[in-house]
């Protein structure tokens, strides 16, 4: 049995979208997959239109521009993340990968109860890249293996 909490890696894409006239993903179910360049203009137009009404000085929002403005980019993506996990049932982090390691040197890594079989260990792929992102999804059940494979593919 599978545990209701799964995690499942991919590999990182390039982030390039194509989109035909017309497209617009606000609009659209969407499978997940990563922000689109619609969504950013959306965001970005949101923020126009409050940073335009707050009023605020104009010479220490220059000097908060330039001495904390990565940081503040960095703090409206972990809160946009933060409000996108709350009504999704998929979380996903990007994460450094060791390469170098033996696929039973990364299982022990994790620190977690082991339930594996050496032949299986030994075939894990190793993968290409230096960071990956990690999908974890919750189930609310605890399912077989053959479900469980089912349950990934639909994501």
């Amino acid at each position: 049995m599978a545990s209701a909490n799964i995690g499942k890696t991919q590999s990182l894409t390039d982030g390039n979208s194509k989109q035909k006239k017309g497209d617009d993903a606000m609009k659209k179910n969407m499978s997940p997959s990563e922000i689109t360049p619609g969504q950013i203009g959306k965001f970005l137009d949101l923020q126009v239109a409050a940073l335009r009404k707050s009023g605020l000085p104009s010479e220490q929002t220059q000097q908060v521009l330039e001495s904390q403005g990565g940081v503040l980019a960095d703090e409206f993506v972990a809160l946009l993340r933060k409000r996108v996990e709350a009504i999704s049932d998929l979380i996903t982090r990007r994460v450094l990968v060791n390469r170098t390691r033996t696929p039973q040197e990364a299982l022990d890594a994790t620190g977690r109860k082991q339930y594996t079989d050496a032949d299986v260990v030994a075939e894990m792929p190793k993968g290409e890249g230096a960071e990956a992102n990690v999908v974890f999804f919750k189930l609310g059940r605890y399912i077989s293996d053959d479900d469980l494979e089912k349950e990934y593919e639909m994501r």
